[in-house]
């Protein structure tokens, strides 16, 4: 009994230092300077803490509204698609569903580039409303304004809210939505009782993440000159070289995270790590008749949020030559971007999927610790995290070794850990108990359980993080524009650079160019994905 003790002793330290081995990037590259970086504002505050008070109380308003009202419209939005998707089967879902989910591949910048473009003065919309005798310059103080922000990221990010709220319509028992029709519940009635107590949750993750998204981009706002607060820590940064008033900026952006963190964690987090037991059911079969009205709904969100931008900047890059001169300038920035995203997916996937398999077998307490810490991570702004990093890193031996390159890597993979690392969890959890407990039995090692039993389960959902973290990392201009080195520019940094000076067709070409780049990785992607189903025989 003794020498169990022992042994359970011993393999309860390893797994200890084994967790804090591979959450050691997550602590170094992200916790540590935030802690510092807080520290630095909360003694500057002392000092200083009236100068930027109007400021800081203006902007903290304006992200506030930014942030609540896309989560609310984004959340509304996919809520009503996935409704309607995940209701009945009817001709020509899949199409549609296919056309919902491409806002969601494009960017939230490149959204803004182009609905700028198509509501613009003397634009094509505007010379419309001019014609009907409506003042056009409407068009264009709506789109600048915290308004288009909130439209813009809604249509955005509403893919999202469709995504959760489709998945959790299939586990709806169809028997319990039949009796309350068969008791004489009308459809408003069915709606609250039966069906949306099963979506809420949902509901209220997707608008979280939504939330904690907006928080954290930086295109978007850059663009439309709204000052929330990434846009006036860039500004602080840029424009005066005034650091100690962008750190002064970043208190309220960690509060606001630790409050995103902590309601998050409350109604979403536990379903990161139990087993759930979902009763998936196949859809009825709806009619064509019924489905139209259907179809046309969804057609509308889709022509919304994909075909009418996507068709935008196409219109607005039709010329050769800017074409041209866009994509001869887009080769060195592409190839860089796709190793600074793709090193940094690689790295995020790895550390993952071993702290993900090391709490198979519970350890409850330090999951939930890890969860906190690496959404503390993703809740705090791209921009925020790299001025932390280079106040920690940015100079001594750190900076000799091979800072900024690696310090951009390290905030990419440090921001969206969080990602895979719940991804990870949610597909071994899938993964029946009695499997590993077989391979146990017969004297498999842990490397071999790994190796021969969980890295094929989990192949798919690896494929399927890594698509969502390519975008993650190409949406990506708060970490890239504070930490790239000379001559390592990312995609979003040109973009950005050439956006207020550049000619329309030239950003228009560059916008397109970038997305061309992103969609590269993400058909391979697609392919491989496509081959295991294949394969698998699924």
């Amino acid at each position: 009994m003794g020498r169990f003790a022992v042994k359970a002793g011993r393999g309860g330290f390893i797994r200890s230092a084994c967790w804090l081995l591979l959450l050691s990037p997550a602590l170094a590259f992200s916790i540590v300077p935030l802690i510092a970086l807080f520290g630095d504002a909360a003694a500057e505050s002392v000092r200083g803490r009236h100068a930027l008070a109007g400021i800081a109380w203006d902007t903290l308003t304006t992200t506030t509204v930014m942030c609540g009202g896309a989560a609310i419209g984004a959340t509304a939005v996919g809520i009503f698609a996935g409704s309607l998707l995940g209701h009945a089967e009817w001709r020509g879902r899949s199409m549609v569903r296919l056309l919902l989910i491409l806002p969601l591949l494009v960017p939230p910048y490149l959204h803004a580039i182009a609905w700028t473009n198509l509501l613009r003065a003397n634009g094509p919309v505007a010379r419309a409303f001019n014609t009907a005798g409506l003042p056009e310059e409407q068009l264009t103080n709506f789109i600048y304004s915290l308004g288009g922000a909130v439209f813009i990221y809604t249509l955005a990010y509403f893919p999202l809210a469709m995504i959760m709220t489709e998945r959790a319509l299939y586990a709806i028992p169809r028997s319990l939505v039949e009796a309350a029709t068969v008791y004489g519940a009308t459809r408003l009635q069915v709606w609250r009782h039966a069906i949306w107590p099963h979506i809420r949750p949902a509901a209220a993750t997707s608008g979280l993440v939504i939330v904690l998204l907006t928080n954290s981009e930086l295109g978007v706002p850059t663009i439309l000159s709204v000052r929330a607060f990434n846009f006036e820590v860039l500004t602080q940064l840029s424009a005066f070289n005034d650091v100690r008033s962008a750190t002064l900026l970043c208190g309220p952006l960690i509060v606001i995270g630790a409050v995103l963190v902590l309601g998050e964690f409350r109604l979403g987090g536990g379903s990161t790590w139990e087993r759930p037991e979902l009763d998936y059911q196949k859809a009825p079969r709806q009619t064509f008749g019924k489905s139209v009205p259907r179809f046309l709904l969804l057609l509308l969100c889709a022509t919304a949020g994909a075909v009418v931008p996507l068709t935008s900047l196409v219109v607005e890059s039709w010329d050769g030559a800017a074409i041209a001169k866009m994509t001869a300038l887009a080769v060195r920035p592409a190839f860089v971007t796709y190793g600074y995203v793709l090193t940094a997916t690689l790295v995020s996937l790895a550390f993952s999927f071993f702290l993900a398999a090391l709490f198979q077998q519970g350890e409850e307490y330090k999951r939930r610790v890890t969860d906190v810490l690496l959404m503390a991570a993703f809740a705090v702004p791209g921009g925020i995290l790299a001025l932390a990093l280079l106040r920690l890193y940015g100079q001594g031996p750190v900076a000799r070794f091979g800072a900024p390159a690696l310090l951009l890597i390290a905030a990419l993979a440090a921001r969206f850990q969080i990602v895979t690392f719940r991804g990870f969890t949610q597909s071994l959890a899938q993964i029946p108990g009695e499997l590993i407990e077989a391979a146990k039995i017969d004297g498999a090692s842990s490397t071999q359980i790994v190796r021969s039993v969980l890295f094929p389960l989990i192949r798919l959902p690896a494929l399927l993080l890594a698509a969502i973290l390519v975008i993650l990392g190409f949406s990506d201009l708060g970490s890239a524009i504070l930490l790239y080195p000379p001559g390592g520019e990312t995609l979003p940094v040109v973009l950005y650079a050439i956006e207020a000076n550049a000619p329309r067709a030239e950003v228009s070409s560059l916008a397109l160019v970038t997305l061309a780049a992103l969609l590269i990785p993400l058909a391979l992607v697609g392919t491989m994905i496509a081959r295991l189903i294949r394969g698998d025989g699924r």
